[in-house]
């Protein structure tokens, strides 16, 4: 099974989600000249990234790709939200990330 599917590249993948636009904000602080409040779209993004940042210290759900019979329902799924009953979930969650880096994985 490819890497990222085992727990720990699953939290280091939402780790990289979470912070994908951490460059963009930064962008935008630098550009804002001192004594000017923040654009309504750095606004934006702070929130968007300590929402998930906060889901993922509490855990994303995500689709368990350690199941083979899952993952081939997932390639069958046609993308109906009534379908996602029939996926099994698992919680990924920051603390999985640094439990799985303190014991060497």
């Amino acid at each position: 099974m490819h890497g990222n599917f085992v727990p720990g590249g699953l939290t280091n993948g939402a780790s990289r989600w979470v912070h994908r636009n951490d460059e963009e904000l930064f962008d935008l602080q630098k550009a804002r000249r001192p004594g000017r409040s923040p654009s309504a779209k750095e606004d934006s993004l702070k929130q968007s990234i300590a929402r998930e940042i906060e889901e993922f210290r509490t855990g994303f759900y995500v689709p368990d790709l350690q199941d083979w019979a899952n993952i081939e329902w997932l390639q069958r799924w046609d993308g109906s939200v009534g379908a996602l009953a029939q996926i099994r979930f698992m919680r990924v969650a920051k603390e999985d990330s640094e439990a799985s880096l303190k014991m060497g994985l």
